[in-house]
């Protein structure tokens, strides 16, 4: 009993004025006046009036119990004006708790998603001379092949994709097994386009020959834009031009040029005591130039488009605009 006089009394001390607002409410809604309710429990208006205002508070068990009784409500109810809107506020933070959690789980379950949907997994067998896999996601793409055995007289194979009807390389090799990387933002290896348009293996022989195989991760095209028929082609009409080959591929050598061609694009490098400048083909009249400073060290690139045509053998070439033109001339007899 004096533990419970000790709490209400330091509960009261603190919370007086709201229970005096709960008080005045209470005894409002039961139609009481102040000095009907101080009647019923033997004390004066004043007293009620001081309770009401937060100046005082009974702690005596008796007179709470007699209030509690004559305004019908419990004593904890009398006591505790906070209890609605402590049981609103409980309910609120419950709320905002469950929002955020669910906020959080549905975050994390897009993330899972994202990743699940994005990443793609394949095993390839290619008629059963290659097995690999191939797998993209969202930051980087990965593709393993190996043969399955030997292959008699392989020289060299040639692994393409294809992107709006146009053949898109990823590697010549003269290597069995085959493993190529490449980050999400890059078209280094083009194997982004493997998974719309799938797989094309060239295998070439000593004597000349060759066999294709296709390869669809979807089992078949996903649409026109896939369409695209490889043609061997022999790049010794490119010694016609001053071009040596070497392996799979062709070179040219004039003073400070060297002109590569490796089966699938032109590589030129210019050099001179100052600079170095390079071109290298990005697709029909598209090429990448690269200049750098050897003394200060500083580079520059930009993508530059040019369509005229020049025969470097008939007329002299001297600058990189020169031998792109020539580039296209190469590429025009040697389709």
């Amino acid at each position: 009993m004096l533990k419970w006089y000790y709490e209400v009394g330091v509960f009261m001390l603190i919370n007086s004025k709201e229970i005096g607002k709960n008080l005045k409410k209470i005894r409002i809604e039961k139609g009481l006046s102040q000095e009907q309710l101080a009647k019923k429990i033997n004390y004066t208006r004043q007293n009620i009036s001081k309770w009401e205002n937060g100046i005082s508070f009974p702690a005596d068990d008796i007179i709470i119990n007699k209030l509690s009784t004559i305004l019908e409500i419990s004593k904890e109810e009398l006591l505790n004006s906070q209890k609605e809107k402590d049981i609103l506020k409980n309910k609120k933070n419950i709320y905002y708790w469950l929002f955020g959690l669910l906020i959080i789980l549905l975050l994390v379950l897009g993330i899972i998603c994202y990743f699940i949907l994005n990443q793609k997994i394949y095993k390839i067998n290619i008629d059963g001379i290659f097995s690999g896999v191939y797998t993209s996601n969202f930051r980087e793409r990965y593709l393993n092949l190996y043969t399955n055995g030997y292959i008699e007289n392989l020289k060299g194979l040639y692994l393409y994709t294809v992107y709006n009807n146009e053949e898109k390389y990823i590697l010549k090799t003269a290597e069995n097994d085959i493993n190529v990387y490449e980050k999400g933002d890059s078209y280094e290896y083009n194997l982004r386009y493997v998974f719309k348009c799938g797989l094309h293996l060239v295998l070439f022989y000593q004597d000349e020959t060759y066999d294709k195989y296709d390869y669809y991760l979807n089992n078949d095209k996903a649409d026109d834009t896939c369409d695209y028929e490889y043609v061997y082609k022999n790049n010794s009409v490119l010694e016609n031009y001053g071009f040596v080959k070497d392996g799979f591929s062709y070179i040219y050598t004039f003073d400070n040029t060297k002109l590569i061609y490796n089966g699938y694009g032109y590589h030129l490098d210019l050099i001179d005591n100052e600079t170095i400048e390079s071109v290298e083909t990005l697709g029909e009249f598209h090429f990448l130039y690269e200049k750098y400073n050897k003394s200060t060290g500083n580079q520059q690139d930009e993508i530059v488009e040019i369509k005229e045509e020049k025969d470097c053998i008939e007329e002299k070439c001297a600058t990189y605009e020169d031998y792109a033109k020539f580039i296209n001339f190469l590429t025009n007899v040697n389709r």
